[in-house]
């Protein structure tokens, strides 16, 4: 009973993923008069899925359309499709059944890969809605083997999801767990943010099921993101009720109430009546556990009024439940047998539906078996025509082939004759036409030399644009840093005047912000060019602990406002002969940057170490969003933005890590990023055995 009931709240999940669109139907029905009869099919399917939740009746008559129209076999592989999932919303199961076998029947014909995935994986969710376990697996494990052969990213996540929802009512927790870890893959990397929610939303559920909390708030945490970006109200409620009840299980009533009143907030104004229901029992619950029994009559009661107009049996039944518990703290029997006599009727009747539905299943399977009876003896006595039609075709197609073959032959005949005549005046054309070919090719040659004679002139002119760009960049830069500077020359005289003037202050300060980010981007401007054409280096012995403890310390006052800790991890007497300015320069923009992407409360590490070969390596890691491989082709280029933001606002003009890449080639020395998306970075400066000398002291 309990496996029954939970398939049907997988299903009820599943159906409100999405919601109908109607601005999009609406602009959708508006292409439909400029459209041909094969770009019309595609937007009638597309108008059918959009009503599917709502309406599915006028799915099933847009499908119907498609199906007429017999424009695109695609098409109409979809449209068959999208009428069984009509059907399936429809609770008609036979029928859902009969179009999902006709779908994959058609896609199989035509070859359609991608319509058959779909038709697969439609037939195990309605096996899946009707509790035949082995069979819902069966075609999800066929749905996924095609939509991996065609590597259909979209279709693979539709079945990791169906997958999921199959291990998760088997209590398969490990298993669950590797779906929606692979669908979430999936959905990052397709950019798909609701799917993103839905994922991770689904992978906290699954972790507060088996009590770990700390991983079940970090998923909430990413979808909070998530939703926040793109302005997902009820997404947001949702999440901050989920962590309310975290909060809740955890004994922290007071992080449970907080998001609960902000679930409330940003729910308020939807008019989602189960949503504003579940709120408010949250809010009741926490009351009652801190025996506020006063709210929490309050809030339990509306909980009561709301459910009763939603028919939500559960809410309703779970707050008759905490009333009669409250009136019987309170030794108020009467009154609390009364509630507890509401809360027994509550549990009856659901198990009554529960069962109700079991039995609706089964029959919905025996009608499901007898059309797939039905529909292989169609099939069955199809086939048989088209054989008889076939061998009258065969036998036609035996005379016509005999009677071609005759005419062929007399052609081929008339055909040799006339060539034989014909291949001397050929052979003289050819000859023509290959000396008109040699002339052609001279000419050509001398085309080719005259080309390549301009091209090294105008290689010759690029490189003189390049050094004038060179020339022209050092004097913007001279010329912008004066202003910069007189901007900070003033800031600090105001700062020295302001007196009590907070307001001042703050503008001073700003002015002083800007003309110092102004006056860095032009040094690094002129660092970045002066870099490339210098090779002088002036190599001393570097004490390592030395530098990086004094680097550590400058660093983490700039790291104090983002609560991000620096930590040290340097081998005794390790020491490096080298240019110091260079290496204090590359470690500068390392930190810098490791700092300006962490997130807040997060930690960056330093380390040097020396190996068995005797080559010393400097490491910078972070915790904050890492590098995609997008980002590693262009990592060194200079000017170039790549996709990570600066976690706070802060500046960056896309110079750092050229620069460090250029000082690195200078000294001699080899960079290398580890890093994947979203799990931080560490790059790793390794020095080599005849560049540095180490000293045991």
């Amino acid at each position: 009973m309990k496996s029954t009931l939970l398939s049907l709240v997988a299903i009820l999940l599943f159906s409100t993923l999405s919601a109908q669109n109607l601005s999009k139907i609406d602009s959708l029905s508006s292409l439909l008069q400029q459209a041909d009869s094969t770009t019309q099919a595609a937007i009638l399917n597309q108008i059918a899925w959009e009503y599917r939740l709502s309406y599915p009746d006028s799915t099933i008559f847009y499908c119907q359309q498609v199906i007429d129209l017999k424009t695109s076999q695609h098409a109409v592989a979809e449209a068959f499709n999208f009428t069984g999932i009509a059907y399936m919303y429809k609770g008609n199961y036979a029928e859902a059944f009969r179009y999902h076998r006709e779908a994959l029947d058609y896609a199989k014909n035509i070859a359609d890969s991608s319509q058959m995935a779909h038709a697969y994986n439609n037939l195990g969710r309605l096996f899946f809605t009707q509790g035949d376990m082995i069979k819902s697996y069966d075609f999800f494990v066929q749905a996924l083997h095609i939509f991996e052969e065609i590597q259909n990213e979209k279709g693979i996540g539709y079945c990791y999801q169906s997958l999921m929802q199959l291990y998760k009512l088997q209590n398969d927790q490990e298993k669950a767990l590797d779906m929606l870890q692979k669908a979430l893959v999936i959905r990052t990397n397709a950019d798909d943010a609701r799917g993103q929610i839905s994922t991770l939303k689904e992978l906290a559920q699954l972790y507060a099921k088996t009590q770990d909390f700390e991983r079940a708030q970090h998923y909430l945490f990413q979808a909070e993101n998530i939703a926040d970006s793109i302005g997902d109200k009820i997404s947001m409620a949702e999440i901050d009720l989920a962590l309310a009840d975290l909060h809740w299980h955890q004994q922290d009533y007071q992080q449970a109430m907080d998001r609960s009143r902000r679930a409330l907030v940003t729910a308020g104004g939807s008019n989602n009546q189960n949503l504003l229901s579940s709120i408010y029992l949250m809010l009741a619950k926490i009351y009652n556990a801190q025996h506020a029994y006063r709210k929490a009559k309050l809030y339990f009661n509306k909980v009561i009024s709301f459910a009763k107009k939603t028919g939500n049996l559960k809410n309703q039944k779970e707050s008759y439940y905490y009333l009669s518990e409250i009136y019987k703290a309170n030794q108020d029997y009467q009154q609390a047998l009364a509630f507890h006599r509401q809360y027994l009727l509550l549990k009856d009747s659901i198990y009554d539906t529960d069962v109700a539905r079991t039995i609706e299943r089964l029959e919905n399977r025996l009608q499901m078996e007898a059309k797939d009876k039905e529909y292989e003896l169609l099939k069955a006595a199809a086939a048989k025509n088209q054989m008889i039609i076939r061998q009258e075709r065969i036998k036609n197609i035996a005379k016509s082939v005999i009677i071609g073959l005759v005419l062929l032959l007399l052609l081929v005949l008339y055909i040799f004759y006339h060539r034989i005549r014909k291949k001397n005046r050929l052979l003289l054309e050819q000859k023509e036409q290959i000396e008109q070919q040699n002339h052609a090719i001279v000419k050509q040659n001398v085309r080719i030399q005259e080309q390549n004679l301009s091209l090294m002139e105008h290689n010759h002119k690029l490189d003189e644009l390049s050094r004038e760009k060179d020339t022209l960049m050092n004097i913007l830069a001279h010329d912008l840093k004066a202003p910069f500077n007189r901007i900070k020359g003033l800031s600090e005289l105001i700062l020295r005047n302001l007196g009590d003037d907070t307001e001042r202050e703050k503008y001073a300060y700003l002015v002083k912000e800007t003309a110092e980010d102004g006056v860095t981007l032009i040094r690094d401007l002129l660092d970045a060019n002066a870099f490339e054409r210098s090779n002088d280096l002036q190599c001393t012995e570097v004490d390592l602990k030395t530098l990086m403890e004094h680097l550590a310390a400058r660093y983490q006052a700039v790291a104090q406002p983002k609560d991000i800790r620096i930590h040290l991890s340097i081998q005794d007497d390790l020491h490096l002969k080298t240019d110091k300015l260079y290496l204090t320069r590359i470690l500068d923009n390392l930190v810098s940057n490791a700092i300006k992407y962490s997130y807040t409360a997060t930690s960056v590490f330093l380390k040097a170490y020396s190996d068995k070969k005797g080559q010393i390596s400097l490491s910078v890691k972070d915790e904050g969003p890492g590098f995609s491989v997008e980002d590693k082709k262009h990592l060194y280029q200079k000017f170039r933005k790549l996709s990570a933001r600066p976690t706070q606002g802060e500046s960056s003009h896309g110079l750092g890590l050229a620069i460090v890449k250029t000082l690195v080639t200078r000294l001699e020395a080899k960079i290398v990023l580890i890093s994947e998306p979203r799990q931080g970075s560490e790059f790793v400066i390794t020095f080599p055995a005849y560049q540095e000398e180490m000293i045991k002291r």
